[in-house]
């Protein structure tokens, strides 16, 4: 799903402006580009951590990525092989 600053990516409530604005407009171009969730959330973050912008490094986000990548996980096998 497209991203913005009304609807950002989770685990984003901590950036400052530009590092949101980095992390969405770098996830929006590789989804736009991959197709990939995944790959558009490392593209977020990495964009973001460029500007300075460190994760939590607490237990509950990191279960909230696993969780969310799960999720992404079954996505993926529940429509691989469909048009």
């Amino acid at each position: 799903m497209p991203w913005s600053k009304d609807k950002p990516p989770k685990g984003t409530d901590k950036m400052k402006p530009h590092q949101l604005a980095a992390c969405i407009s770098a996830a929006n171009s590789t989804l736009a580009k991959t197709k990939d969730e995944g790959e558009a959330m490392r593209a977020c973050f990495g964009a973001a951590g460029k500007l300075g912008y460190k994760p939590q490094s607490s237990k509950a986000a990191g279960e909230e990525i696993v969780e969310m990548v799960k999720g992404i996980s079954r996505i993926r096998i529940v429509y691989r092989g469909k048009p």
